[in-house]
């Protein structure tokens, strides 16, 4: 796993110091560049990420996939059921299937639901509070750089 910081990386875009040593832009800086101090190494943050590399043993060959799974839990459990996760994975789906159904209940053809059950999750996804004041929209705000 890797951590850092859901923050804005002032020093490239503004030539400003960082708020943090750990900024948003850690993981690309991390895998694409390299940069091994870029991550938060006492592996706490805003924000996480995890990172497989599979290209132990050959790798993922074209046309095959490779399943990863874990289980986020302030206990260190000895094992890891795989029956079990498929068990409540298959619950939250029927769960989610319900709720949707719901919504509505018509007749459907199956790509139409998914096409439906995608919309909405993004309109949930999304939703969000917009707080506007003037004065900071026409003047600017005094506490973000220029």
């Amino acid at each position: 796993m890797m951590f850092t910081d859901n923050d804005t990386n002032f020093e490239t875009l503004y030539k400003q110091e960082n708020k943090t040593p750990y900024v948003k832009d850690a993981f690309h800086k991390y895998i694409v560049d390299g940069e091994k101090k870029a991550i938060n190494p006492a592996q706490t943050g805003t924000k996480a990420a995890a990172w497989f590399n599979f290209n132990e043993d050959g790798g993922v060959n074209p046309g095959e996939c490779a399943v990863v799974r874990f289980r986020f839990s302030k206990k260190d459990l000895p094992y890891f059921d795989e029956g079990e996760f498929d068990d409540i994975m298959d619950q939250r789906v029927a769960d989610a299937d319900d709720f949707y159904y719901r919504i509505s209940p018509l007749p459907m053809a199956d790509d139409l639901r998914n096409i439906q059950r995608q919309a909405f999750s993004g309109m949930m996804w999304t939703k969000q509070h917009y707080l506007f004041i003037w004065d900071q929209w026409a003047n600017g705000d005094p506490t973000q750089p220029p």
